[in-house]
């Protein structure tokens, strides 16, 4: 996809704003090298061993895909704006996630290098309230369509990437982010 000219991208924006999903796949596939890029900048060190930059790209692409309708631009710099600007709202988002996993890391250590040690045993009614939600849980997955429930059996059980599955299930990355994304979607709506 890098000989796509921009008019090509430009077509591609329109093609997924009438409702095209391989037009707003193929413009997230476009893009998908750029974005690729980016994170290998932006994610290394200790941050790499909290956030994933496939991750981040894919969620990045996910919430491109999940928000199109709001994008209000029709050339190729704007779109390139607009996704960038995901980018970066999902990498301060991990970010974040990565300082209070770190502060809560050096709370553990002050409290285990500590004398006092909390017995952390779940109480009897905590243990049938976790068994509930956990039967609640196993219902509500086992309620979604096949293909979603086997995209959520993948990316969580098996610890497959999202392009491990695509590549499994013979479809775009962008068909199985939007699959998972509606399964998750279900299961709140389901659990609430």
């Amino acid at each position: 996809m890098k000989d796509v000219s921009v008019e090509t991208v430009e077509t591609l924006i329109n093609d997924a704003r009438q409702g095209s999903g391989s037009g707003l796949g193929r413009l997230l596939e476009f893009f998908c090298p750029a974005l690729t890029n980016m994170a290998s900048h932006e994610v290394s060190g200790e941050l790499s061993c909290r956030m994933s930059q496939a991750d981040l790209v894919q969620d990045t692409m996910l919430t491109a895909s999940r928000d199109f309708a709001a994008f209000q631009g029709a050339s190729e710099p704007e779109f390139r704006t607009w996704i960038i600007e995901i980018f970066q709202s999902r990498l301060v988002d991990g970010l974040r996630r990565h300082r209070v996993a770190e502060r809560r890391r050096q709370q553990l250590e002050v409290q285990v290098s500590g004398s006092q040690f909390v017995d952390k045993t779940a109480s009897a009614s905590e243990l049938a309230m976790l068994d509930e939600e956990a039967a609640k849980l196993l219902i509500a997955v086992q309620n979604l369509p096949n293909d979603h429930r086997d995209i959520l059996s993948k990316r969580y059980f098996d610890d497959m990437t999202f392009e491990e599955i695509a590549e499994i299930k013979g479809a775009s990355i962008v068909t199985v982010w939007r699959r998972w994304s509606e399964a998750i979607v279900i299961l709140k709506r389901t659990l609430r």
